[in-house]
């Protein structure tokens, strides 16, 4: 049952970012700058992660949020893998 309330807010959440992304000049130059810096924070994160020890799987749950919610998004998956790891 929990699972459906993480589902629903990420439909959520994915449709304030399309909503807040329109709202500028540039909507899709915005929605790609943020997918490209969520994709390149994951992919930072990722390699980091030799050094530091805290790493995040690449699946397609971790790179569709990293692509919709960019940096913030990145971050929220760090502080879930600490909350539930």
């Amino acid at each position: 049952m929990i699972e459906y309330a993480f589902y629903i807010g990420g439909v959520v959440c994915a449709i304030a970012l399309i909503i807040f992304s329109f709202r500028g000049k540039r909507p899709f130059r915005t929605m790609m700058i943020t997918a490209l810096l969520g994709l390149l924070t994951l992919a930072i994160v990722c390699i980091s992660g030799i050094f530091t020890g805290v790493t995040l799987p690449i699946n397609i749950w971790t790179v569709s949020c990293s692509a919709l919610g960019g940096i913030p998004g990145v971050i929220t998956l760090l502080i879930l893998k600490m909350i539930f790891v």
